[in-house]
C-alpha cells in the first residue's frame, strides 16, 4: 500500500508573506472590480438563504468598492456602480428598510438614466429594471405622485426600446 507524503511548502527567505487583506490593496488592484462582482453576486446568495444582515453588509461593501472605482474611471465603473447601488436598494427594501433604501435606489436611477440617455440599447433594460425598484420604493415611502411620474417614466422609456427593436427610432 502507498502512503501520501505531505510536505510543507515554505515561502523563501526574505520574501514578504503574502497579502491576504484588507481588500482592496494596491497589490490585488487589477482584482477589485471581479472582487465587488463577487460581492454582489454573494449578497444576493445570503439574501436568498436568510442571512439578511450579512447580505446588507456585503452589498455596501461592493458599493463601496465600486464608488471608488467609478471615482477614478467613471465611464468605465458607473454601469457597476449603478447596478450595485440598485442590489443593494432592493435588499434593504426587502428588509423593509425603504427610507434608507430610497437614496441608493435614487442614485442608481440616477446613474442609468444618464447612461441610459447616451446608449439606450446598453443599458436601457437595466435602466427600466431600476426605475421599477425606485416606483415601489417611492410607494413604500408614502409619495405616490413621485413614484407614478416614475413609472410613466418607465413606460415611455420601454415605449422608446420597443420602437428601436422595431426599427421605428
Amino acid at each position: 500500500m502507498a502512503t501520501a507524503s505531505c510536505t510543507r511548502l515554505s515561502r523563501p527567505p526574505g520574501k514578504p508573506p503574502i497579502s491576504t487583506g484588507p481588500w482592496p490593496s494596491t497589490t490585488h488592484a487589477a482584482y477589485t472590480p471581479e472582487l465587488a462582482t463577487s460581492l454582489n453576486n454573494l449578497a444576493n446568495s445570503q439574501a436568498e438563504n436568510g442571512q439578511q444582515h450579512e447580505a446588507l453588509k456585503t452589498a455596501q461593501e461592493a458599493v463601496t468598492i465600486r464608488k471608488k472605482l467609478a471615482e477614478q474611471n467613471p465611464a468605465a465603473y458607473n454601469p457597476d456602480l449603478a447596478t450595485s447601488l440598485n442590489n443593494l436598494a432592493i435588499l434593504l427594501s426587502g428588509g423593509e428598510l425603504y427610507k434608507q433604501a430610497l437614496n441608493y435606489a435614487q442614485e442608481a436611477t440616477t446613474l442609468f438614466r444618464g447612461l441610459a440617455g447616451e446608449q439606450l440599447r446598453a443599458f436601457g433594460s437595466r435602466f427600466v429594471a431600476t426605475l421599477r425598484t425606485y416606483a415601489i420604493i417611492l410607494d413604500h415611502c408614502g409619495d405616490a405622485a413621485e413614484a407614478a411620474r416614475i413609472r410613466q417614466e418607465r413606460n415611455e422609456t420601454l415605449k422608446r426600446m420597443k420602437e428601436m427593436e422595431t426599427g421605428n427610432d
